[in-house]
């Protein structure tokens, strides 16, 4: 995290939402909570080179492939990751439910320079998958990542860090054990999360508490911002569409850059309350502070 009251001139990382298309039905997924699995589309390739120009002139060092959707639905994201490395990133990563991540891709990615894939699985088996990754084929997912550990040893890309996720919740709780044991000896690492209940994100009327206050600083507003596949700047993932867009909305690559929302009001503001930890001034953050609490309970 970025020490209290240093302010970098440009954030270290973007995260470029290459899709809003996915595969999946996932439940716990904030598209499935707040209403927007209908919404779909890939990143231009206009504001991809424009973004990583920037990033380049600014010496940018690391970019995700990823937000809300699932990135392997967009054909061009080996070429993507390519293009990110040519324009001097070198730490490039992505999440992916890796029903879609075929041999041929695996190898692409391996070639074209990613460096960090992180696997989205949440079961030990094909029972319990099938209930949270709706849509998904769970003997198809553990081949493709075996599959791309295979072809990272043998492209001698030892570099890589592969981690596999398991948002733990009632339907897989049963499974964690079994998940870690089938997993351990095989990637960099593994991730045990909490399930954040996004219907607070909407309903939440709870109040913080003085502690709430103290403890809550938010890396992400110190180190990065997010591009949407429509080309618009969020400070954050918890932007949902209830919140007023004046909170939130840095602009769209289309006619602003980076360095401009990285140093506007918005971005300034979220900054300062949260170094004064008064982050809950802002509606967004103050309700992701409650969904994490509570979602921890």
């Amino acid at each position: 995290m970025a020490s209290e009251g240093h302010i970098f001139p440009f954030p270290l990382c973007v995260e470029v939402e290459s899709s809003y298309y996915c595969n999946l039905r996932c439940p716990m997924c904030a598209r499935e909570v707040i209403g927007t699995f209908d919404e779909k589309g890939f990143l231009e390739p206009e504001i991809y080179t424009k973004l990583l120009k920037e990033a380049s002139q600014h010496q940018m060092s690391a970019i995700m492939m990823d937000h809300e959707g699932e990135p392997l639905t967009n054909p061009r994201i080996a070429d993507m990751v390519k293009e990110a490395q040519d324009a001097g990133l070198f730490d490039i990563w992505l999440h992916t439910n890796a029903n879609l991540l075929t041999e041929e891709l695996s190898e692409a990615l391996i070639k074209n320079g990613i460096t960090k894939m992180n696997f989205s699985i949440d079961a030990a088996t094909e029972q319990t998958y099938d209930k949270i990754r709706i849509g998904g084929n769970y003997p198809l997912v553990v081949k493709n990542v075996m599959k791309f550990l295979e072809l990272k040893k043998k492209m001698k890309k030892d570099y890589i860090r592969t981690r596999v996720s398991f948002v733990l919740q009632k339907d897989n709780g049963h499974e964690r054990e079994a998940f870690i044991n089938l997993w351990k000896d095989k990637v960099n690492l593994i991730s045990i999360q909490s399930m954040v209940d996004f219907k607070h994100f909407v309903n939440s009327q709870e109040e913080l508490s003085a502690d709430d206050l103290k403890k809550f600083i938010c890396f992400r507003a110190f180190q990065l911002l997010i591009v949407r596949y429509n080309g618009d700047v969020i400070p954050c993932g918890m932007t949902f569409r209830h919140y007023k867009k004046e909170e939130y909305d840095l602009g769209n690559l289309k006619n602003t850059t980076i360095e401009e929302c990285w140093n506007s009001k918005i971005s300034k503001h979220i900054r300062e309350c949260h170094l004064q930890k008064q982050h809950d001034k802002i509606p967004f953050c103050r309700d992701c502070n409650l969904g994490y609490k509570n979602s921890a309970k």
